[in-house]
């Protein structure tokens, strides 16, 4: 699963950041999601795709509502692989 990152924490590779972009496995997840560390990726309010990418600045960006103008703008893709292909699959 993927989620994101609501409150700063520490883990066994260092801190994560608020913002950050994480995935790890669901009965990981639930203790920290409990906690209010880190939520699930939900899909876009707008379109209700899950087609984010993450820019490098670290903003989270639906693909669907908002793509990117240069793949060079582009850290990585963050989406569901159908949703992600309806879009053009952008890389």
């Amino acid at each position: 699963m993927i989620y994101v990152v609501q409150a700063p924490f520490m883990s066994k590779s260092g801190e994560i950041r608020k913002g950050q972009v994480i995935a790890m496995p669901e009965d990981r997840a639930r203790a920290l999601v409990a906690a209010g560390k880190i939520a699930e990726l939900s899909p876009c309010h707008a379109c209700r795709e899950y087609a984010w990418w993450l820019s490098i600045g670290g903003a989270l960006v639906c693909g669907v509502c908002h793509p990117p103008a240069s793949p060079a703008i582009v850290k990585k893709w963050i989406s569901d692989p159908e949703a992600h292909a309806r879009i053009g699959g952008a890389k």
